[in-house]
């Protein structure tokens, strides 16, 4: 079993039950992404997943993507190519009687002269030339088909464009009162669309989408405030010069791991997977680089919503990151503020030096298995609990397994049901971090057994 934790979109590639069977039989986050479908759509939906979770005994968590301000183009009479050099206009809603193609943002109040827009991952081209009443004239550079309700990404858009919109904000309503686990939040560029987000959800986990050249600029911030990062590769290789993805990606996942928040890979890991049965060389390549680098997630979006080899592509997936990950080296300093972390940092230590293999963490909240996954022991996380909540938490972090436990009034008889747990699956030598049962941040214990499985 891979420490690095896999992650795949629900999507018409998957919607059967024999093939979605096999999907969560090896993922540990499922995402929906909310910007296709309606409720009634998701609802149908959460009803097959929970059906086959528990058909087949497996929890996994759900993440609901939230649209943010996409922009899409309209409904169109037909699907219309167009060349290079030729005069595009675009407008907020405006029928196409005129020649003009309807998006569904008001982009010409967010958009600059110069700017290159594109339709689809690889769709047409085109450059912003001017900006007047209410339209956006833009000149074609790359050909291409442009059809109905498609993606528009368009670079160096206004910061104030802001993030959560208010279909946001009613879709993470939605999200939290039907079994979400987390919610990810597009287009963020500072702390400030997390914190809009957290006033009207409360406590469920955000995880903060990096597209935008300014959520580089202010990484530090927006990683302190996030539960976990996303590494949103199209849009922000769009964004950027592409040239500059692979350092933007390595000072993510870098500002990520000092804040001690996992951090997900995303977009096109196995593109090729979406139409062949096989990945290519430098797909490999790359996963194997974010496992390196010490991605906690990686993450499949078309390779099963669309794809042709949902189940292989996630093999695949699983795969390299288990193989990559032996040659992978924790960096960094492992510093601590409290009592809970020296003690975390210490089971590390424990883990690392002298071939402890498992370290069992009962936890309230799930706060001291996500300090220790940081840290990157060369041990399984074993992360205890009664809560499913708190388990699905942990879902997306490096190297912990969640595992359902009954709650127990003393700490003697914690331990002795730990040691049940590690006996019955034949583990003898393991740590246990250890605190008061059923009160929070009071781990303070470092219990270790030496002994030997028969």
């Amino acid at each position: 079993m891979p420490r690095t934790k896999i992650m795949a979109t629900y999507g018409p590639s998957v919607d059967d039950d024999r093939t979605l069977s096999k999907i969560l039989a090896q993922v540990d986050v499922l995402r929906l992404n909310l910007s296709h479908g309606n409720k009634e759509n998701w609802l149908s939906s959460l009803d097959r997943i929970g059906r086959i979770a528990k058909k087949i005994n497996k929890e996994v968590a759900l993440l609901a993507d939230l649209p943010g301000p996409k922009i899409r183009t309209g409904k169109l009479p037909k699907d219309i190519g167009v060349v290079k050099g030729q005069k595009i206009i675009f407008s907020h809603l405006q029928q196409r009687d005129d020649g003009t193609i309807p998006l569904n943002f008001e982009v010409q109040k967010y958009a600059k002269k110069g700017a290159l827009v594109s339709i689809g991952e690889n769709g047409p081209r085109m450059l912003v030339k001017e900006l007047k009443k209410g339209r956006m004239i833009c000149s074609v550079v790359n050909p291409g088909i442009i059809t109905s309700n498609k993606g528009v990404s368009i670079s160096n858009l206004s910061s104030s464009l802001a993030s959560p919109t208010k279909e946001d904000l009613r879709l993470a309503k939605f999200a939290s009162n039907n079994g979400f686990d987390y919610l990810a939040l597009s287009f963020v560029t500072e702390p400030r669309n997390i914190q809009r987000l957290r006033k009207s959800v409360g406590s469920l986990p955000v995880v903060a989408k990096i597209e935008r050249k300014t959520a580089l600029l202010n990484i530090d911030e927006i990683a302190s405030e996030a539960d976990a990062i996303m590494v949103a590769r199209g849009d922000l290789a769009f964004d950027i010069e592409i040239e500059r993805l692979p350092i933007a990606q390595h000072k993510i996942i870098e500002a990520s791991r000092k804040a001690g928040k996992s951090v997900i890979v995303a977009t096109q890991l196995l593109a090729s997977m979406v139409n062949y049965p096989t990945p290519t060389r430098a797909e490999v390549s790359d996963i194997a680089t974010a496992v390196l680098e010490g991605a906690d997630c990686l993450m499949l979006s078309d390779e099963t919503t669309i794809g042709k080899y949902p189940v292989d592509s996630v093999k695949i997936l699983r795969g390299v990151a288990k193989n990559t990950e032996p040659s992978f080296k924790s960096t960094g300093t492992r510093e601590t503020e409290d009592i809970s972390g020296s003690i975390a940092f210490a089971a590390a230590s424990v883990a690392d030096n002298y071939d402890v293999r498992h370290i069992f963490v009962p936890t309230e909240t799930g706060g001291t298995a996500r300090r220790l996954s940081s840290l990157r022991p060369n041990a399984e996380i074993i992360a205890l609990s009664s809560s499913r909540k708190v388990r699905n938490s942990l879902r997306m972090n490096y190297g912990v397994t969640p595992a359902a436990i009954a709650e127990y009034r003393t700490t003697d008889r914690l331990l002795s049901h730990i040691m049940g747990i590690a006996s019955k699956k034949g583990i003898g030598k393991y740590a246990v971090l250890l605190g008061k049962p059923r009160s929070t941040g009071s781990t303070n214990m470092l219990f270790v057994s030496s002994g030997s499985s028969e």
